[in-house]
């Protein structure tokens, strides 16, 4: 199937960290040495941050860095044959299972929130990126123009102008992030009436677009 051409448009930044398990002193370096392995969670869609390979296994420069974070606890648990396991997941269940202790580290981009917090800790920030709109080429011109934070249209402007250039769309979102509770806010602040859906992955996301069922796909970029 050919494809209509996509364009992607920015629209807010974040950083992204790690994610690690509320308690991760004591308690959890007790798991650790107790199983011998350190479970380390990759999200697997979010290159060149963190991925899945062609050949099935983790890659990219959180992964990298957590590659670091399993030697610097291998030298503190005093296990010189400590394993390193990589889980693959998504962001929204790669966090689940960090605050109930399935894995052990979570790589990916990850936006540290008051709201994560109360779950999970986060390293420092260790990239800063933000949210990305992807859209047709041929998206009508008033919804480009106010994703891009321009009027919706030359002329006389009214306080519904934004919402109306807004409305009546179906908007794809990647489901567990940021950006999604972004879009759900601004859509419930602005008063639109509009459509959202989730998507697990990139791929299904620009899908939707591409093939006319969804107007817009939003996602933290990477």
């Amino acid at each position: 199937m050919r494809y209509n051409k996509l364009i992607i448009i920015g629209i807010l930044g974040m950083a992204m960290i790690f994610g690690m398990p509320l308690l991760a002193s004591a308690q959890t370096l007790e798991r650790i040495q107790a199983s011998g392995t350190f479970n380390i969670g990759f999200v697997t869609d979010q290159a060149p941050i963190s991925f899945k390979a062609e050949d099935g296994k983790a890659r990219g420069y959180a992964l990298e860095l957590g590659q670091k974070v399993a030697e610097a606890v291998k030298a503190k648990v005093g296990l010189p044959d400590l394993r390193t396991k990589y889980i693959a997941t998504s962001l929204k269940d790669g966090l689940d299972m960090v605050a109930e202790g399935r894995i052990d580290l979570l790589c990916g981009a990850i936006s540290d929130t008051l709201k994560r917090r109360e779950r999970v800790s986060f390293s420092l920030p260790i990239f800063v990126t933000g949210t990305a709109v992807i859209l047709r080429e041929d998206a009508p011109p008033d919804l480009v123009r106010v994703l891009q934070g321009k009027k919706a249209y030359s002329g006389p402007i009214w306080r519904g102008s934004i919402n109306r250039a807004l409305a009546e769309h179906t908007y794809a979102v990647h489901a567990g992030t940021v950006t999604e509770e972004w879009v759900r806010e601004r859509i419930a602040t602005l008063g639109v009436i509009a459509k959202v859906i989730t998507v697990e992955d990139h791929a299904k996301g620009v899908e939707m677009v591409a093939k006319k069922k969804a107007d817009a796909y939003f996602a933290d970029t990477s």
